[in-house]
C-alpha cells in the first residue's frame, strides 16, 4: 500500500530493501519495548526471547528510527516518505486493536484506542487535503498519538511507567516538530 503511494520517491529495489529492514527493526523495537515495560513495571526476571506481546510504541520508535537512518544513508527525503507511512498508520493501528478485542485483552482500553486512532486518522486525512509542508503529517501523528497513549496509560493507572514516559516523548517530538514546520523555524 505504501509502495503504491510512494513509488515516485524511491526506486523499487531500494524501497523494498528499506521496507524489509524497517520491518525488522519495527518488530525488534516492539519486542524490546514490551520487554522493558514488563521488566520495569513488574520487576520480574523475564527472558527476552520468552516474553510474548509487542509494544506499538516500540514498533513506531524503532521503525521511524530505521527510516531516519536509511534516509541519511540513501539520501532521500524522510519527511515526504514518512508522511506517506504515518498518514495511514492510525487506521492500521485500529485494525490491530481488534485482535485485542477478540483475545479479551486490554478491554475496554482497546475500544478507546480504536476510537481515538480513528479520530487521529481523520485529522491526518483532513490535513493531507490541505497544502502542507512535508513532515507535518508525521509530526501531527506523533503529537496526536502521544496524547492518545498518555490518555490510555492514565486510564490504566500507569502514571509514571515506561510507556507513559514514551508517550510524553512522542507528544513533545510531535509538538516541537509541528511548531517548527508551521512557523518555518
Amino acid at each position: 500500500f505504501i509502495y503504491k503511494k510512494s513509488r515516485h520517491l524511491l526506486p523499487p529495489t531500494l524501497f523494498w530493501k528499506i521496507s524489509f529492514w524497517v520491518g525488522v527493526f519495527t518488530i525488534l523495537g516492539a519486542q524490546i519495548f514490551h520487554y522493558l515495560e514488563n521488566y520495569l513495571t513488574y520487576q520480574s526476571e523475564l527472558n527476552f526471547f520468552s516474553t510474548y506481546g509487542f509494544s506499538i510504541l516500540g514498533a513506531i520508535f524503532f521503525g521511524f528510527g530505521a527510516m531516519f537512518f536509511f534516509s541519511v544513508i540513501y539520501k532521500f527525503n524522510l519527511d515526504t516518505l514518512s508522511d506517506k507511512v504515518f498518514l495511514h498508520l492510525p487506521i492500521f493501528q485500529s485494525f490491530g486493536r481488534i485482535g485485542n478485542i477478540f483475545n479479551n485483552e486490554l478491554l475496554p482500553f482497546s475500544y478507546y484506542e480504536i476510537g481515538l486512532n480513528l479520530v487521529n486518522y481523520f485529522v491526518l486525512i483532513y490535513l493531507s487535503k490541505l497544502k502542507y509542508k512535508p513532515g507535518l503529517i508525521t509530526a501531527v501523528y506523533f503529537l496526536n498519538y502521544g496524547i492518545i497513549r498518555f490518555f490510555i496509560e492514565m486510564l490504566k493507572g500507569n502514571m509514571v511507567g515506561f510507556l507513559t514516559i514514551m508517550s510524553y516523548l512522542f507528544f513533545a517530538y510531535g509538538f516541537l516538530r509541528t511548531f517548527k514546520i508551521i512557523f518555518k523555524l
